[in-house]
């Protein structure tokens, strides 16, 4: 092959693909926008909190941790956070607002024990929990597992 017809044959691969990347950007935008998630309602999310566990893991430098917390008609909320060397427990109390936010207050120094609330939506097999007001935790966006019951003895 010669320079000319190298050229040539990449070019008929990378084409389709600047135009592709430049679709809908005629006005400056993308005309591909994500979805704005549907908002669980304070019923559907007391219902779906109530007497069940909220699960997650990840990893901070080396070490791998889990949480778990158990969300009781009461109101009163048990965590469980732990690594290979050790855990730390939490309890404390949460609502569901009229106005359909997730809030919760730490007895502990999670959240440095001030009341947070999230927006609650449903992603998969998950619940995504984006931060609105008050104590945030570590992190502005929460993604948990929903489990049936108390699977971690909470």
């Amino acid at each position: 092959m010669t320079f000319s017809s190298k050229a040539n044959y990449l070019w008929v691969l990378i084409a389709p693909l600047i135009a592709f990347s430049q679709m809908g950007c005629a006005t400056g935008t993308n005309s591909i926008s994500p979805s704005t998630p549907e908002f669980l309602r304070a019923a559907e999310l007391q219902r779906t909190l109530l007497d069940n566990s909220l699960y997650r893991h990840g990893r901070l430098l080396f070490r791998v941790w889990e949480y778990a917390s158990r969300h009781s008609e009461d109101g009163s909320i048990t965590a469980r956070i732990w690594w290979s060397d050790g855990h730390d427990d939490a309890a404390g109390t949460w609502e569901v607002t009229p106005d359909d936010l997730y809030c919760r207050t730490w007895s502990n120094n999670w959240g440095n024990g001030k009341r947070g609330c999230f927006r609650v939506h449903r992603e998969a097999a998950t619940l995504v929990f984006d931060h609105v007001s008050g104590s945030r935790g570590d992190a502005d966006r929460y993604t948990y597992l929903l489990l049936p019951g108390n699977p971690h003895n909470l």
